[in-house]
C-alpha cells in the first residue's frame, strides 16, 4: 500500500479503511473482526449501533408476570389432566 495517511499526512498509509476507502496508517485502522476502519466511520458505526435496550425493573417484572402466569396455566392443564385420568 503506497500512499499517506488521511489523518497523518507525515505517515505511510498500511491499508483503507473499508467504509470511506481512505488511506490509513496503522495508528488510524482498527480491526473489527477482520475489517479495518478509519476513526471516523469507526465513531459513525458505534452511533449507528447504539440501539435502545430493554433495561430496568419494568421488563424484569413482566418477564416475572410472564413466567408465573405461563406456570399457573402449565400447572392447571396438568390437573385437569389428572382429574380426567384418574375417574
Amino acid at each position: 500500500m503506497e500512499g499517506a495517511c488521511t489523518y497523518h499526512p507525515e505517515r505511510l498509509a498500511v491499508g483503507i479503511c473499508i467504509a470511506c476507502r481512505q488511506p490509513i496508517c496503522i495508528e488510524c485502522s482498527t480491526p473489527i473482526e477482520g475489517i479495518h476502519r478509519c476513526p471516523r466511520c469507526l465513531a459513525g458505526l458505534a452511533v449507528a449501533t447504539d440501539a435502545p435496550r430493554w433495561e430496568g425493573r419494568e421488563v424484569n417484572l413482566a418477564s416475572l408476570f410472564l413466567s408465573l402466569l405461563g406456570l399457573s396455566v402449565s400447572y392447571a392443564l396438568l390437573r385437569v389432566l389428572a382429574l380426567a385420568f384418574e375417574g
